[in-house]
């Protein structure tokens, strides 16, 4: 035989320190069962709610623990993000597209070097017949040209 107390929804929710709105909610939800005639069995409904509450506490751990993961997440973003922009302001860290137009315009200005050579050589070795001077003019020219772009990457000329 059952010993449980039967009570009314208003005494379970002074029992419990709630409103009787709430314990309607709860009822609604299916959270507390209520008996054919409308009451309720006391020690069930206790238990239930206990489960409730522990069951709310987890979700809300969760919701916490998930917003604290993506707050921190965000924090380290933004943080990375203004690392970023200080180093670009130092002068650290430029912008690939300034890297891609650099690296064209030193291409371009190597390429002209280079096709400058046999212009700038041809009437040095035009009467030569030594190959030794021959190829020690064209080292020397092409030594000369190397050292004009290596002047130009450090900013002299």
């Amino acid at each position: 035989m059952n010993n449980s107390k039967i009570v009314s929804k208003s005494h379970f929710a002074r029992e419990i320190n709630i409103s009787r709105t709430s314990i309607y909610k709860l009822i609604k939800k299916g959270i507390i069962p209520v008996k054919e005639s409308g009451k309720i069995d006391l020690q069930l409904a206790l238990k239930k709610w206990e489960e409730y509450k522990e069951y709310q506490v987890n979700i809300n751990d969760k919701k916490s623990s998930e917003y604290n993961f993506q707050r921190t997440r965000r924090e380290k973003f933004n943080a990375d993000l203004l690392e970023l922009e200080l180093a670009e302001k130092k002068g650290k860290l430029v912008k690939i597209e300034d890297v891609c137009t650099a690296e064209k315009n030193i291409a371009s200005i190597v390429r002209t070097k280079l096709l400058a050579i046999p212009s700038k050589v041809a009437p040095l070795v035009s009467t030569e017949t030594s190959v030794k001077k021959i190829k020690s003019t064209l080292d020397e020219v092409i030594r000369e040209v190397l050292h004009e772009l290596v002047r130009l990457k450090h900013g002299t000329r």
